[in-house]
Parts: C-alpha cells; structure tokens; sequence
C-alpha cells in the first residue's frame, strides 16, 4: 500500500520563492548600482532542505504506517518525476549549441550533458575548475544541473540509510541525522574557508542542508513541534525576513558557502516548514494560487532557464536591456508551462505503464549518448561553421589555462620560462595575460620570461586594490603587489613590459562595459581614499625608479570592441564590421595623454592602437581574410596577441643590452 504525505501548499510557495530568486540572480539584474538578489542563488539552498524534508517524510512515514518500504518503488517515483523534462533539456542544449556554440564549447556541452545524466556533474564542473556564478559560466548552457546531481546522490543513499537506521536503531534516528547535519556543517565551514570551490559542489558539504530536511520530517511526523504552535505565531514571518535577507543583502561569494553563514536562509526555510499553519499570513500567502502554481513548475522553471540565459548570453542578447530580460523569463515560463504538462505529468502519472515510460527514457538517452559521442569524436563538427576561416577557437587566455607548461601568476611562486640572461617581466591585468602565450613561444633563448598577471591587476607601489562592496582592501591582490615590489627591487638590467585597462584603474572609465557598477577602485594603503593625480604620481614614481636600471616597455590601452565578435561571425551576422577611432579615443585620451607626457631615457612605449586603427580613416579592423583579432569583447585573440607582440618585439631588438 503506498502511503501519501498530507499535501502542504506552503512548501509550493516556498519552492516558488526560491526558484524566482534563483532566476533573478541568473538573470543579473542591477537597479542602479545595486544588484537584486545578489544572494539569490541561496534558492537552490532552500530547495536541498525541502527536497530532504519531502522525501523523508515518504520514506519514514510509509515505513512506521505498513512495517515496509520499497525501494524500487521511490527509485522509480524519482526516475518519473526528475528524468523525462532533464531529457529534454538537455537534448534541446544540444540542437542550440549545434546551431550558436564554438567547437570547443559544444565539446565542453556533451561531456557535461553525459556527466549529467550520470549525475556526477557536480564533480565534472569542480575537475573543470568552474568558479560558479563568474561571467564566463553564465554561458556554459547546463551548470546548474550541478544541484541536480547532488540531490540524486543524496536520493541514492537515502533510502538505505534510513532502512538501516529503521532496522538496527530506529530509537536513535534523531541523533543519527543530528550527527550527520553537525559534521556536514563543520565539514562545510572548514571547506569554506580551505577549499571552498570543491566545498561548493560537493555532497559532503551540502548534506547537513539535506539533512535539516529530513530532521524536519522527523519533527513533522512525530508532532514534536506542536507545543510551540502558539497562539501568536510569528515564526513564519521571522523565516521569511531571514530568508529574504539572505537573498538581498548576503553577497554573491561562492568561497562563503555552503557554511555556518549559510545557515540564515536555512533556519528561515525550517521555520516556515515547522511552523506554518493555516490562519497565519505568511503560509497564505504561499499557499495562494499564484505561489503555488510557480512552485508546481518549479522543477521546470529551474531546468529551462539557465540554457536559456545561456544561449541568448551566447547570442549578445539577453545583456541588451531589462525588456529583453523580461521576455526571456516570459519565454523560460511558456517552456516550463509547456514541460510541466506535456511532459511531468503524463511521466508522473501511474495510469502511464512505468515499462513504457523507461523504454522511451533509456532510448532517449542512448540517442543523446551517440549524440554527444559524436560531437566529441568529430571535434564539435567545425566543417557546420560557414565563417569557419575566421573561427578561433581558443583565445590566449584559454590556451594559458590549458597548457600546463605556462601559468599565471601566484601570490608566493612566480613561473619563470627559459634560462636566459636577460629577464622580461611582464606585469599586468588579463589584458596582458592575452599576450603571454604567444611572446613565451616567440622570446628567444636569451631571455627569461616571467608573466605576472592576474584579473584587475595594475601594478602601483603605493595603492591596493579596494572592494567597494566589502568596505575591505582585497588581500590576494594586496600580497601580489607587495611581492612583486620586492622582486622589482631587485631587478637589474632587464626589461618590464607593463600594461593593462588603464583608463578603467585611472579614471573609472571603459569602453561598453554591460556591469553599470564598478566595484574596485585604487586606494592609499593609509586613508583608503585617492585622486586620480595621485595614482598618476605613483606611477609615474615608479617608472621613473624601475627605468633608472632597467628597460620599461610602457603598454598603450588595448583598444576594446564593446561585443562578442565571435559570436557575430559564427552566425554571419557581420558586413565589413569595424569601429571608430574616436570611440576608443573617447575613453582612452586622458591616458594616452599623461604616458605621452611621460619622458624617460629607458622608457620605450608601444601603441597597440597603431595595430588595429587608421587615424585617417578614422576606423579600426577587428578581423581580417583569415583571422579575428579578439576572443570577446575586450580581450586580444592569439591574432590580436601576435600584433601587438610584434611591435613589442620590434622595441626588444633594438636594446644594446652590453
């Protein structure tokens, strides 16, 4: 006999709730400087504590009513209700990536749509080394499945923990769950402060959230909270703040959770969930039709609208303005309206023969699997790509990652290539990282090369890098700089090639930057305040102390396009597509300026501008027969790197280094 919970609408809400401010925070949504539900992403949080809540529930109350549980039973309610929409998304991911994504990108797309369906991409986006929520995996269609595949593991084990609790201590399951919460939460806490990317997608640190669910049913079933059902129940109310301050005033920093600061949103779920009653106003208002009809396509909801985001990201469409952005989420609904009925409730439904159901699943995913095959085998299928003459496939900075031979800088250990006399420094932002690669291969054996660079990077001696947001001065970036002063100190007769974005650490200016709010600035280690004469002195100090022994190679600003011009080629969504000249000077005059007025006798400066732009026509070529000179919006291809190192090589010849 199989025995149902009783139906509780709140928890329909609740699901509601944190589905929408998963889907805003997705959706980067800024009012003015600020971004809403920056802590939105904690949804997927409260949907751990009632998935462990839920299932809980089922298992323990079927085995205290009827003495028994099948387990092939749930297995095939989860298999119902989870496996038939996450199909079809993720075959609908494949057809869009066929059609918007690069090679390498569709490749990265069928791996994880395998490591998916073997619910382990979790463990596929931490190898990958995926920093959740950074700009470049908002275009990565299926990483939110990374939750999906935590809670499957937890639905594996489940059912056998509680069996076994049931069958050898079944006086002691409080205390069993309460042990696994306490070390799950240590665990996490340690985690987040040690190693907080694999903390962030790993089981092991969000089971203490599973967990609290499933405590919660415990609770539930054995009516141990209705002493504090009160006559003035406020609790509800209390949960819903907690929770709802999580979602706007906690920061977006993945390092910080799971752990005890997560705890927040948690304990407001757990008070909605324990405390809710019919004639209070909070489990009204998410028990109302509205609430609950979101939170019956939640499953839905939060399946559709990360590819979504996803390829219209790919496609430079979604960042265009707040209108698109509302009917792309109109768009995400209409699917999951559409998933929800032609697809989870027939599956779900047990007039449907369960046979039937798994034939059309596991045929589904053998097609998907010689589908993603395929792709892998025929290198992402880059004969379907019309431009393929213009495609490159990997930028410089991609390229740096992935050959283990070259790496960034490191706070305490700097890499160094060749055994040359001669050391070439080359200290900048992720502007400059895009250069490495390519000067690494062509610098010859004379000299050695050490790239130290790192995003936001601009080398002061005297100011740090400052976090609006925190009110704090950034630590890595702090100990970077000061490391790297005491290595300049001792450097002698060599050549210091520095550069960066450097009318945005200046003057707070750049060209087509979507994020209307900069959240760094360049400080005074002592006041926490500067002009921008300031940081000019600074520099100027210190170019003026480095060129006294050795060669400084003054980088001119990188001109920025503002688009993915990639993504226009790949569609042939291009003419002859240039920019103007005075669009770059629009930005970078003020800089151009004070290097120009810089006058030292070691200082040699390049203008990378002279590359890219005509002064007379008073335009400049992004691409040419053969190539395309940026990987995306701001930074230099391997092409665009190639340029600019050849007018940086050109300047190395001709020192007299004797």
């Amino acid at each position: 006999m199989k025995t149902k919970i009783s139906y509780r609408p709140e928890i329909d809400g609740l699901r509601a709730l944190a589905v929408g401010a998963v889907i805003i925070y997705h959706a980067r949504i800024y009012l003015g400087e600020n971004f809403i539900f920056q802590g939105g992403f904690l949804g997927v949080d409260i949907f751990f504590v009632i998935s462990g809540y839920l299932i809980t529930s089922i298992i323990y109350k079927e085995l205290i009513t009827t003495k028994k549980f099948s387990i092939i039973k749930f297995y095939e309610r989860r298999v119902r209700r989870i496996v038939p929409p996450l199909l079809l998304v993720c075959f609908s991911s494949l057809i869009l990536g066929y059609i918007f994504l690069f090679p390498r990108e569709f490749i990265d797309l069928s791996i994880s749509t395998i490591t998916m369906l073997g619910f382990v991409s979790n463990y596929y986006f931490y190898q990958t080394g995926l920093e959740y929520g950074a700009i470049d995996t908002l275009l990565i269609p299926l990483l939110h499945t990374w939750s999906l595949s935590v809670e499957e593991q937890y639905y594996i084990l489940i059912p056998f923990i509680i069996l076994a609790i049931y069958k050898f201590s079944k006086k002691n399951f409080f205390l069993i769950f309460f042990l696994i919460f306490t070390s799950s939460i240590i665990f996490s806490q340690i985690g987040s402060l040690k190693f907080p990317q694999f903390n962030f997608y790993f089981l092991g640190s969000r089971a203490w959230e599973l967990s609290v669910g499933s405590l919660l049913a415990f609770f539930n079933f054995k009516k141990k909270n209705s002493y504090l059902l009160l006559k003035y129940n406020y609790f509800p109310f209390i949960g819903i703040l907690l929770i709802l301050f999580s979602f706007i005033k906690l920061d977006n920093n993945y390092s910080q959770h799971p752990s005890m600061l997560t705890l927040i949103p948690i304990i407001g779920t757990c008070l909605i969930i324990l405390f809710a009653s019919k004639d209070e106003i909070i489990t009204k208002i998410l028990s109302s039709k509205f609430f609950v009809s979101i939170g019956l396509i939640s499953y839905s909801l939060y399946l559709w609208h990360y590819p979504v985001f996803a390829f219209l990201r790919t496609g430079n469409i979604l960042d265009v303005n707040i209108y698109i952005k509302i009917l792309s989420g109109l768009l995400i609904l209409f699917l999951s309206i559409l998933t929800y009925f032609l697809i989870e409730k027939p599956s779900r439904n047990n007039k449907n023969s369960f046979k039937k159901i798994m034939t059309l699943i596991f045929t589904s995913i053998i097609l998907i699997l010689i589908t993603c095959f395929l792709i892998i085998k025929n290198n992402g299928f880059l004969d379907r790509l019309k431009t393929k003459n213009y495609y490159q496939e990997l930028s410089t900075y991609n390229y740096l990652k992935q050959d283990d031979k070259v790496c960034f800088s490191r706070v305490n250990d700097f890499c160094k290539f060749g055994n040359g006399e001669v050391k070439v420094f080359l200290i900048g932002d992720s502007h400059l990282s895009s250069l490495s690669f390519d000067l690494k291969e062509r610098l010859d054996d004379s000299f050695t090369f050490i790239p130290i660079t790192d995003a936001v990077y601009f080398h002061f001696e005297e100011h740090v890098l400052f976090n609006k947001k925190t009110k704090s001065i950034v630590n890595n970036y702090n100990k970077l700089n000061h490391n790297i002063n005491e290595l300049l100190k001792k450097s002698e007769d060599n050549i210091i090639i520095i550069g960066g974005i450097t009318s945005y650490y200046f003057h707070q200016k750049r060209f087509a930057n979507n994020n209307p709010y900069n959240p760094y600035q360049y400080v005074s280690r002592s006041n926490l305040q500067t002009e921008t004469s300031e940081l000019k002195k600074d520099f100027k100090n210190l170019i003026s102390k480095l060129s006294k022994k050795n060669k400084i190679i003054l980088l001119y600003p990188i001109p920025e396009i503002g688009i993915n011009l990639n993504r226009y080629l790949i569609n042939n969504f291009y003419g002859e597509w240039q920019f103007d000249y005075n669009d770059y000077l629009s930005v970078n005059n003020e800089i151009i300026n004070f290097f120009d007025e810089i006058d030292l006798k070691n200082l040699i400066k390049v203008k990378p501008q002279n590359k890219f732009c005509n002064k007379i026509t008073e335009k400049c070529k992004v691409y040419d027969d053969n190539n395309i000179f940026f990987s995306d919006k701001h930074h230099p291809s391997l092409k665009g790197a190639n340029m600019i190192n050849d007018l940086i090589l050109a300047e190395i010849k001709k020192i007299d280094f004797k």
